[in-house]
């Protein structure tokens, strides 16, 4: 038995004696679309992110930092059509610059040149096609509605005591959430200046489903100003020798499509021991997501007498 074992080492030495310690890790290279398009019918103007999938041997974040790689540099042919009317429209590319950060700041976004709203209830198709490469991407939404009716149950705006709101859902919507918008700005307390406008966003509530009819009854929604005040105080209070002046309170709220819905489902951590695929994507040979939203807000929802509240409650906070 000794002899055997003996005999089996010195084989398997022999055999990798001459082998290198180096392991290739890169695969043949394809180009892969990156699209990311949410449809609002609540706009009339609609926007497409492109980017592409990339890959370099060395330091990865050499070429994260790199603006020719991860994007196509051509002008790409993408359109946004209608597939019941056959109405379409050409978007044309505008680049819109993000913060500084451990990517480069190039961000290529194509966006409609004149209104285009969407019908509800109706598909639409983004397509988007690569010169270079002569290969063309398609995606299909649903547009959905608008909710029916929003109601304050206590006035016709929002105040800093607990106030339930009850919004009807639009047709055709699966999730839904809505979310309260604080408008400030942020300034240095000694000089009061480099001053930037920023929000913070407290939601009452998320990811609300559509009931087993695939509808919304009137969705009830307690806001809770205890709540959302204590948020406000712990988020700023993270920004020592700040200064804050209020501007405004909005709230939004949003419904999605069943591509959201699905979206959702696929996120939630699964009860089986397979995993589940972190892959949701909706385009075919592309990554990416490409869906349908509804978007309404209510600006300057917040009644004066609140408004002084929540100045006073917030240390910090200028009118």
């Amino acid at each position: 038995m000794r002899f055997v074992t003996h005999t089996v080492f010195i084989f398997i030495l022999l055999l990798t004696a001459g082998c290198s310690n180096e392991l290739e890790v890169y695969a043949p290279y394809k180009e892969t679309p990156v699209i990311y398009c949410v449809l609002d019918g609540g706009s009339d103007t609609q926007y497409v992110r492109v980017s592409k999938t990339y890959q370099i041997e060395g330091e990865t974040f050499t070429g994260a930092k790199d603006s020719l790689l991860g994007y196509f540099n051509e002008e790409l042919d993408i359109k946004i059509a209608n597939t019941e009317t056959g109405l379409s429209t050409k978007l044309i590319p505008t680049r819109m610059q993000k913060d500084p950060g451990t990517f480069n700041v190039r961000n290529d976004v194509y966006k409609t040149t004149e209104p285009f709203t969407l019908t509800p209830g109706n598909y639409y198709t983004v397509k988007l096609y690569v010169p270079s490469t002569g290969k063309t991407y398609t995606a299909s939404v649903q547009a959905i509605d608008a909710p029916s009716e929003v109601i304050f149950s206590k006035n016709s705006k929002l105040d800093i005591t607990n106030n339930n709101l009850t919004i009807t859902g639009g047709r055709f919507g699966r999730i839904f959430s809505c979310y309260i918008r604080f408008y400030y700005e942020l300034c240095d307390s000694s000089t009061q200046t480099d001053c930037t406008i920023r929000h913070l966003d407290y939601f009452a509530v998320r990811n609300v489903l559509a009931n087993e009819n695939k509808t919304f009854e009137s969705i009830y929604i307690t806001l809770r100003g205890s709540e959302w005040v204590s948020y406000l105080r712990n988020e700023l209070s993270a920004m020592p020798g700040k200064s804050f002046r209020y501007i405004r309170t909005d709230v939004n709220w949003v419904s999605g499509g069943k591509d959201f819905e699905l979206a959702y489902y696929q996120s939630l951590p699964s009860l089986f021991f397979v995993s589940k695929s972190t892959n949701t994507s909706n385009i075919p040979d592309a990554l990416g997501f490409v869906g349908s939203i509804y978007t309404n807000r209510i600006e300057n929802a917040l009644v004066d007498s609140s408004v002084i509240k929540l100045i006073q409650s917030i240390p910090g906070m200028l009118k």
